[in-house]
């Protein structure tokens, strides 16, 4: 296919540190962004910032997940040299979403013109609300369109230009708005903003998509046959999504209706936590999707089998240290946060970082999985997961109280891996134990580690100062120990080596 440049060559460890980047920039322009507007809007017209994308967030809900089904579709199409069908998935994807972004901002419209619906806006400032709702639909519109040409620039193995839009339209993003909230601008001058960035966003990646692929016109008439492939591809993901919210949610509302709001404010407290250190991790295999996607079109089925070995291999020693850590220092991390110690986040804290820690470590296995064209894998464990989530929630907080919530979803997120990893190793002919060893090592390891760091939290106890030493040495102790381990097994070096034939295109 022309067009797409030979350089810089598709690297596996240079896709994954541009998006540790772009990561890394959000969450801190989201930690300066916060108090700042928080101070300049107000308690309630920050809570109905906060609400307002909450709501538009929803409407993800509403997309057959199609945006996700652009990646490995067009990464394999990409390999093959199969411009046409490239091109008919690209086209279609950016006809569709605009064409729902159109539906939704009339449905907005509609929507905030209908007194009986906006009652929940408080009367002081309920016109300024309305409008602030309409803008944020639009930015969610031209968002979505975004997705998928960022999706494009993923399965050309593009993506440190995916990256340096994303970070630098985020820089601009934040300092836009701090200088619009500081100098007194409400929520329509703020969703101004975030309007007129997200369609430079937008314009950049397309530019960048036509660039990369100059055969390949991003609007015309939807192909249906490329429509049915998105649709069946990414609905499945779609039900795997609206499955795994309940998952991490369900649990919530089965509190709140047992126990009352104060345990569900405990639970979130010890989630947050714990979900972090999933978080964290499944940066490291972030780029491996269309690489897998990549190597199944070549048909190069054991190198696939080694690429998802590896990757979990890395998932699991990043993860481990980050559970001994996290379940370790469980009382100082709350502590040094919020300045509370109560037992009942305390235990959340614990018991969800297992359930996490579970889920986390077949997230090679759900991205090869997805990359291989088999996402209804990924759609019953999650469909499995949620469903057992609410039944255990449901049966064993009347039983046991508080604890009863997150034993529940731990149970839950480590039937869904049992099953998510048993299924995707069946698709290659192998049994469940081969996944097994790669524990061995993290796990025995673990034990000492825990011990080590809880004499040190012991020592340094006392205030959140106290706190906040204790876990910087515990951090530096427990991560030396388990870098020099995985620089000793190659754990990295295992995955990155062979960074061209990872992704490299088919030759055919």
């Amino acid at each position: 296919m022309t067009g797409v440049p030979a350089k810089p060559a598709p690297s596996l460890l240079r896709n994954t540190a541009f998006n540790g980047a772009a990561a890394g920039l959000s969450l801190a322009v989201s930690v300066v962004l916060s108090p700042v507007l928080l101070a300049a809007l107000g308690l309630e017209r920050f809570g109905l910032w906060s609400l307002l994308w909450a709501i538009t967030g929803s409407l993800g809900l509403i997309d057959f997940r199609l945006v996700a089904a652009v990646a490995p579709l067009a990464a394999a199409a990409w390999t093959r040299h199969e411009q046409d069908r490239l091109a008919r998935l690209a086209s279609t994807g950016v006809v569709f979403y605009a064409g729902l972004g159109a539906v939704e901002l009339l449905a907005a419209a509609a929507w905030v013109r209908t007194p009986a619906l906006v009652t929940w806006i408080p009367a002081a400032f309920r016109g300024e609300g309305r409008v602030a709702l309409e803008l944020a639909v639009g930015v969610f519109a031209l968002g979505s369109v975004t997705s998928v040409f960022t999706s494009l620039l993923y399965s050309v193995q593009r993506f440190d230009l995916a990256a340096c839009i994303t970070m630098a339209t985020t820089a601009l993003r934040g300092t836009a708005l701090v200088v619009v909230a500081r100098r007194g601008g409400g929520l329509e001058a703020l969703l101004l903003v975030e309007g007129a960035v997200a369609g430079a966003q937008c314009a950049a990646s397309a530019w960048a998509v036509k660039r990369l692929l100059p055969g390949v016109d991003l609007v015309r008439r939807p192909d249906p046959g490329a429509a049915r492939e998105l649709i069946g591809f990414g609905g499945k993901l779609q039900v795997a999504h609206a499955a795994h919210l309940i998952s991490l949610h369900g649990d919530k509302l089965l509190l709140s209706a047992f126990l009352g709001l104060g345990a569900v404010a405990y639970y979130d407290l010890g989630s947050k936590v714990a979900y972090l250190m999933r978080g964290l991790p499944l940066l490291l295999i972030s780029a491996t999707m269309p690489a897998a996607s990549a190597l199944e079109a070549a048909g190069d089925r054991p190198r696939l089998w080694r690429f998802y070995l590896t990757g979990t291999r890395m998932l699991v020693f990043a993860a481990t240290p980050l559970l001994v850590f996290t379940v370790v220092g469980a009382r100082p991390i709350l502590l040094a946060w919020t300045g509370v110690d109560a037992p009942e986040a305390r235990l959340a804290v614990w018991v969800l970082a297992l359930g996490y820690y579970l889920n986390l470590v077949s997230g090679m296995a759900n991205s090869v999985a997805v990359g291989i064209g088999k996402p209804e894998l990924e759609m019953r464990r999650s469909l499995l997961a949620g469903s057992a989530n609410l039944l255990l929630s449901a049966a064993l907080i009347p039983l046991v109280g508080f604890a009863g919530a997150p034993l529940g979803t731990t149970l839950a997120l480590g039937g869904g891996s049992w099953y998510l990893i048993r299924a995707f190793n069946a698709e290659f002919g192998r049994p469940f134990a081969t996944i097994l060893d790669l524990f061995r090592v993290p796990l025995l390891t673990a034990v000492p580690m825990a011990a080590v760091a809880a004499v040190v939290l012991q020592v340094t106890a006392g205030g959140r100062r106290g706190a906040v030493l204790g876990l910087a040495v515990s951090a530096v102790l427990i991560g030396t120990v388990y870098l020099w381990l995985g620089i000793r097994d190659g754990v990295s070096s295992e995955l990155f080596r062979d960074r061209r034939a990872w992704i490299s295109r088919s030759s055919s």
